[in-house]
């Protein structure tokens, strides 16, 4: 139910949550925002997202799959 990557501080810089339960996907995001200095960290489910936003204040832009499983189970 954690992020998949650790928050770091409050004053970082605007961060993008990448949500997708695809992990290549996932990467594959990550490298595109790393090339343009994009701060970014993901997570695998709706569950880690909803912490990482509880938690991580710098998080400005949410990019999800549009076919995340929801929190209970059903598509």
């Amino acid at each position: 139910m954690t992020a998949d990557r650790r928050p770091v501080e409050a004053t970082a810089a605007p961060t993008v949550l990448l949500v997708d339960d695809d992990a290549d996907a996932l990467v594959e995001l990550e490298e595109i925002l790393e090339l343009e200095d994009v701060v970014s960290t993901t997570a695998s489910d709706c569950d880690a997202a909803f912490h990482a936003l509880a938690t991580w204040p710098a998080i400005r832009v949410v990019v999800t799959d549009v076919h995340l499983v929801r929190p209970d189970g059903q598509v």
